[in-house]
């Protein structure tokens, strides 16, 4: 169990744990793996911290939310003793309904974010996530490469065309993910498509997206 649990993520890891004891392939493991993985939805919001949504069906008589619900708060306390100063992932909500479970994790950073994930889900590939200002993605060593397209008309242009850049903030990752930021996509990189109001990242690929925030 322990080797199991430190490769999975929370929601998907007593999910998979309970398909395992009711005597489940290891072919609908991975199968349940893939769909958890389609359905996070990584927010960013207005204090750059992040809030991932797994979403999971929950429809077995077997599955029970109390036991979910233990587990995942175990996990994180045990991640959270690892984290420095006031980092930490918090379960912020775990509901059922309708064979459906929908749980929300919030990290206090994209750096705790990349630890969790690191630990759990996926230590055997670097996971890469940045949030933050224009000027310090260049500071961190983000070039901007290749083309973009424009959330406002839809043109393509370089990143040498934004405007206004001292006022938009950057989120980077290279994980296959729905994101929700706090304003208005003014422009994505060639990786990412808009869904609903959601950039959709590819996996293993330089996704960016550059938002101007919601002004309070």
């Amino acid at each position: 169990m322990n080797n199991f649990r430190k490769t999975a993520g929370l929601l998907l890891m007593v999910l998979a744990a309970a398909l395992l004891a009711a005597g489940c392939s290891k072919k609908d493991k991975e199968a349940s793996e893939s769909d958890t993985k389609r359905n996070a939805t990584l927010t960013v919001d207005e204090q750059e911290a992040i809030v991932i949504t797994y979403t999971e069906t929950f429809d077995k008589s077997y599955y029970n939310k109390e036991e979910l619900e233990s587990r995942a708060a175990e996990e994180l306390a045990e991640f959270n003793k690892t984290a420095s100063g006031d980092s930490s992932a918090v379960m912020e909500s775990l509901n059922v309904k309708d064979g459906t479970a929908v749980m929300k994790i919030r990290f206090t950073d994209e750096k705790v974010y990349v630890d969790y994930v690191k630990q759990y889900v996926k230590p055997d590939k670097e996971t890469k996530l940045f949030v933050g200002t224009y000027k310090d993605a260049i500071s961190a060593g983000h070039k901007f490469t290749g083309k973009f397209t424009s959330g406002e008309d839809l043109s393509t242009m370089e990143a040498k065309d934004f405007k206004e850049t001292d006022s938009l903030m950057v989120v980077y990752t290279n994980e296959e993910q729905k994101i929700l930021v706090p304003g208005d996509i003014m422009y994505f990189g060639e990786n990412v498509t808009l869904e609903k109001g959601l950039a959709v990242t590819s996996e293993g690929k330089d996704n960016y997206i550059i938002y101007k925030p919601d002004v309070n």
